[in-house]
This record gives structure tokens, sequence and C-alpha cells, in this order.
């Protein structure tokens, strides 16, 4: 007779695992162990995906908090223990800076530029007024009425910004 022995487990361990956070992005990265062949990651207790890479980039809605481990597979498919747990939220893109003037009844606002945005959105009383990609805009505001503005960046994944500083005015 022939006594066989298999093991059927894989302890190779995941180290030195750190999240980092971008606009829209958490970026994983972490050591293998010797003889992995790929990586389960797993974000809130759910399996998300399979890769060979140390590294992953998440794209997620920025605000929310994210929870992710890791595990390694060895070339027979066994998966290794689940990492420690690491956290991270995803940041909002800039806001811009808003400056207005006024001439007569014609009122001209401006805004910084943000690095991510891709279009910026002008909002009028709190209501959104329009969608442009340039710095600036001039609208007629009427006589004597009292308005007020904001702006905010879009980046390319159409993720908003907080809104910039308020500025009012009067038409004359």
């Amino acid at each position: 007779p022939i006594m066989v022995t298999v093991v059927n487990e894989y302890l190779g361990t995941i180290d030195n695992f750190s999240v980092s956070t971008g606009e829209n992005m958490l970026s994983l990265s972490w050591d293998s162990p010797f003889d992995a062949e790929s990586f389960k990651i797993y974000r809130d207790g759910q399996f998300l995906i399979e890769i060979s890479d140390q590294t992953y980039d998440d794209i997620v809605d920025p605000g929310t908090q994210y929870c992710y481990t890791i595990s390694a597979v060895n070339n027979v498919g066994l998966e290794g223990p689940q990492s420690s747990e690491e956290c991270g939220t995803a940041v909002f893109p800039a806001a811009p800076t808003l400056s207005l003037s006024i001439d007569g009844t014609t009122a001209t606002l401006q805004w910084t530029s943000v690095a991510s945005a891709q279009s910026y959105r002008v909002y009028q009383d709190e209501g959104f007024l329009i969608e442009i990609e340039g710095l600036t805009h001039s609208l007629d505001i009427g006589a004597g009425t009292n308005t007020c503005f904001t702006v905010t960046s879009v980046n390319d994944y159409d993720t908003e910004s907080p809104s910039s500083n308020e500025e009012c005015g009067q038409g004359s």
C-alpha cells in the first residue's frame, strides 16, 4: 500500500496592503507571497475581480467609504487567506473659485480652472443655468434684479464638485 497525503490548502499571505485615494478612484497595492499566480480582490465583503498584477485602480463614487481585502491564488487554483481589511474614500473634484462683475445689466462670471475638469456647470439662484467648457459666461440679468451664482467642475467620470463660492449682484 502507498499512502499519499494531499495538502489542499495554500498559506500564502498578502503583505504591505495599502489603499490610496484619488478623484473617483481608490488605488490598491500589495506585496505578493512567493508562488502566487493571481490575486482575488474583495470589496465590502463581495468578490470584485481576479487579476495577476499587484496593483488595482477601482473607479468608485466619491464620498463613500469602500473596504477591501485581497487573497493570493497559487498555480493550482488554491486561494490563500484574505488580507487584513483596508478602507478608503475617493475624493470629489475640486471646486473652482468664482468672481462676478456687472456692467449695466450684463453679468460676467469668471472662475478658476480645475485640472481634472471636462466642463463646468453654472447655477443661478440655485437653479441649473448652463454647462460649458470655458472659464467665463456672460448673461443679461435685467435691471434691479439681485441674483446669485455658483459654479461646479465636472470631471471625465461625470462627477460634479462641490459648489464654488457664491457671488451675488444686481443689474442697473
